[in-house]
């Protein structure tokens, strides 16, 4: 992925990951064996724990498809890759200032889920300019 594209967005906004886009046949179940999918979405969990909050909701996207992912999943995997060889330079930055208030925002959809029909839910504390939690 050294050579990649970089892309603006970490998910395609048109693309909803599904069950169905998972192997059906076991040609299709050997191929995607050999792709080091679970490594690279471990990997990429571990950026959203200590560095790079902004691709949280498209690790949790591909994350949920780790038992059994087929090539649409792979993909976006990969394309969280490409956001963020596009954006390594990128960075939180935390400035002084008079009103040193906490502020929150928080955002849910309702039943958005495909499958499931579950909710997803967020939110982001912001001080000194920059996210904390």
């Amino acid at each position: 992925m050294g050579d990649c594209d970089p892309v603006a967005t970490p998910a395609d906004h048109n693309q909803k990951l599904t069950k169905q886009m998972s192997p059906i046949s076991e040609d299709e179940r050997k191929q995607m064996k050999k792709v080091s999918f679970r490594e690279l979405v471990g990997g990429l969990q571990f950026l959203v724990c200590c560095t790079r909050a902004d691709i949280s909701f498209a690790v949790n996207a591909v994350s949920q498809f780790s038992s059994d992912p087929g090539k649409s999943h792979w993909t976006s995997a990969k394309r969280i890759l490409r956001y963020l060889k596009g954006t390594k330079e990128m960075k939180i930055i935390y400035k002084k200032q008079e009103d040193e208030s906490l502020t929150g925002f928080s955002d849910a959809d309702w039943g958005n889920d495909i499958e499931t029909r579950r909710s997803t839910t967020g939110y982001v504390f912001m001080k000194s300019g920059g996210p904390i939690s």
